[in-house]
C-alpha cells in the first residue's frame, strides 16, 4: 500500500481505525476516476465482452488479464460501505460528481430481474447533465431509461436504510468495484450465479477477481437459537446449521465477510470482527494494492 493510501486511508469502523486502499482519497481522484468512467461506458456498451467474463469461453487467462489490468472486487461490510461513500463525496467536494443507482449490468447479461436499481455508481461528467445521456442513451434499450435514479452519498441514514433493505430483502453482498485500479466506480450489491466477479472466484478460481473482506462474521452461541436465518442467507458455505445442536457452525476461512448473515439474525447473536485475529490466515487484498505497476493500465490489450 502506498505511503498516501497509508496516510489517508483511515476510518473510524466499528470503534476501531483501520487503513484500507478503499478509504483513501486516490480512490476517488476526480481524474482518474473520470478516465475509469469513459472505460466502463466502452465495456458496459460491449455486451459480447461482458458475456465473454465467462473464462469457459475466453479461457480464464483472459480474465486474469481483465484484472491485471484493474477491474476487481473487493467486499465491503455495511459500515465501511457508508464510510466510504461519504469519502467519495468529500474527496470531490466542488467536482461534478453524479451518484447514480442503476440496476445491474451482469444481470442484464446473464437474464437476471432488472426491475430495481441496485448498483451505486460514481459518475465523474464534465458537465451535470450529461449523466443520464451518458447512461440512458448508450447503455439502456428504449422503455429502460428510468430504472435508474440519482442519490446523495452523504444522506447516511436513507444510504444505512438502503443498503439493509438489499441485505435482508434481497441477500445482497456489498462491494468496491473498480476499472482501473484503484478507481472506484461503483459500490456493488452482488449475488450468485449473476455477478461477473463472483463468478470468475468461485467458479473458475480467479482469485483476485473477487477478494474478502477485511473483516469475518462472528457467531455468539450462547446467543444463537438455531433458526437457520444466517445459514440460507450466506452465499459463500460459511455457516451450517448443526439440526442436532440446534446451533449454528462458522467457518471462518469461508467466510467473505460481508455481514448479511447479522443482519437477519433475530437474536442479535453476530458480530463483525477482523479477519487477521480469528483466521489467523494472511491478509487477502486486490492485485492493485501488491502490484502498482497494474494501476490504471488497460486489461486487454
Amino acid at each position: 500500500m502506498c505511503d498516501k493510501c497509508a496516510a489517508e486511508g483511515l476510518a473510524r469502523v466499528f470503534g476501531k481505525d483501520a487503513c484500507r486502499w478503499y478509504f483513501s482519497t486516490d480512490a476517488y481522484d476526480y481524474q482518474h476516476a473520470y478516465e475509469a468512467d469513459q472505460k466502463f461506458l466502452e465495456y458496459a456498451e460491449q455486451y459480447e465482452i461482458l458475456n465473454s467474463i465467462n473464462p469457459g469461453k475466453f479461457g480464464a487467462e483472459w480474465v486474469k488479464k481483465v484484472v491485471e489490468g484493474g477491474r476487481v472486487a473487493q467486499v465491503v461490510t455495511l459500515e465501511e460501505s457508508l464510510e466510504l461513500l461519504r469519502i467519495a463525496k468529500e474527496a470531490n467536494e466542488g467536482e461534478s460528481l453524479i451518484c447514480l443507482n442503476m440496476t445491474c449490468i451482469c444481470k442484464r447479461t446473464r437474464g437476471g430481474d432488472v426491475t430495481e436499481p441496485i448498483c451505486m455508481f460514481f459518475i465523474h461528467p464534465p458537465k451535470e447533465e450529461h449523466a443520464r445521456e451518458m447512461f440512458a442513451s448508450r447503455i439502456f434499450s428504449s422503455g429502460e431509461r428510468e430504472s435508474f435514479y440519482f442519490y446523495d452519498p452523504v444522506d447516511l441514514d436513507k444510504m444505512k436504510e438502503l443498503l439493509l433493505d438489499y441485505e435482508k430483502r434481497l441477500g445482497l453482498v456489498h462491494t468496491v468495484f473498480t476499472i482501473g485500479f484503484p478507481s472506484i466506480i461503483t459500490l456493488c450489491n452482488c449475488e450468485m450465479p449473476y455477478c461477473h466477479s463472483m463468478r470468475q472466484r468461485l467458479l473458475y478460481g480467479v482469485e483476485d477477481a473477487f477478494v474478502e473482506g477485511y473483516y469475518v462474521a462472528r457467531i455468539n452461541n450462547d446467543k444463537c437459537i438455531g433458526c437457520g436465518e444466517c445459514e440460507r442467507q450466506c452465499q459463500f458455505g460459511a455457516i451450517r446449521l448443526d439440526r442436532k445442536l440446534e446451533k449454528v457452525v462458522h467457518m471462518p476461512t469461508n467466510c467473505f465477510g460481508c455481514g448479511i448473515c447479522r443482519s437477519v439474525c433475530p437474536a442479535d447473536a453476530i458480530e463483525m470482527v477482523e479477519r487477521e485475529t480469528v483466521t489467523l490466515l494472511p491478509k487477502k487484498e486486490p492485485y492493485g494494492v501488491h502490484h502498482p505497476i497494474a494501476l490504471h493500465e488497460e486489461s486487454v490489450q
